[in-house]
């Protein structure tokens, strides 16, 4: 009996054996798939990794001059044909008017001499100094600046004015500046003969 047993122990011994030799073998480890080139977003190059630009101007460029815009010069003084003095003016034998101030004074006070009256025979007004002056013919009365300016330059000259009331005269200052003096009343005789005009300066 006890041979029996030990027969088969030894026949089911064996068996395991055996069964134990078939046990498949394992499956071979998966293989990772290759990587890619493109790098990852935190492998994008730096600042300090990438080139440098060359913002410097080039030669052609640092040898062209720069044009700057011309610039007009802002007129000083008060533009022509602005009113500069407007008034009653009396003008003695012997009181020569600067009619370049404002108001206009007597030479004898500082200043050239534009106009002067004289009592030769009738009342004369006298252009003196570079200044002139011509009668008024327009049937404009008074005439304006423009009137005056339309003829003053090419008809007026430094010769003798004789006076009468109403008479209008155009005329230029010794410093350029276009006049009108209008007859308003003449009085006295020899030393103490005078005139009296309303006057226009004009800014020229």
């Amino acid at each position: 009996m006890s041979t029996l047993v030990a027969a088969l122990i030894g026949v089911v011994g064996t068996y395991v054996v055996s069964t134990g030799n078939n046990t498949p073998a394992a499956a071979p480890a998966p293989v990772p798939p290759p990587t890619s080139a493109t790098p990852a977003p935190d492998d994008e190059p730096t600042a300090d990794d990438k080139p440098a630009v060359d913002t410097a101007p080039t030669a052609d460029a640092a040898a062209t001059p720069v044009q700057e815009e011309p610039t007009t010069a802002a007129p000083t003084g008060p533009p022509p044909g602005t009113v500069r003095w407007q008034g009653v003016l009396v003008i003695p034998y012997g009181g020569d008017r600067d009619l370049d101030l404002a108001p206009p004074v007597d030479t004898e006070s500082g200043g050239d001499r534009d106009f002067a009256v004289y009592p030769f025979g009738d009342l004369k007004l006298s252009p003196d100094n570079g200044a002139k002056a011509m009668v008024w013919k327009g049937e404009a009365n008074p005439p304006s600046y423009e009137d005056c300016l339309g003829v003053v330059d090419t008809q007026a000259t430094g010769a003798e004015i004789r006076l009468r009331t109403g008479l209008a005269v155009c005329g230029r200052t010794t410093e350029g500046r276009l006049v009108l003096l209008v007859a308003k009343e003449l009085a006295g005789q020899a030393s103490d003969a005078n005139a009296t005009f309303d006057v226009v300066v004009w800014n020229s």
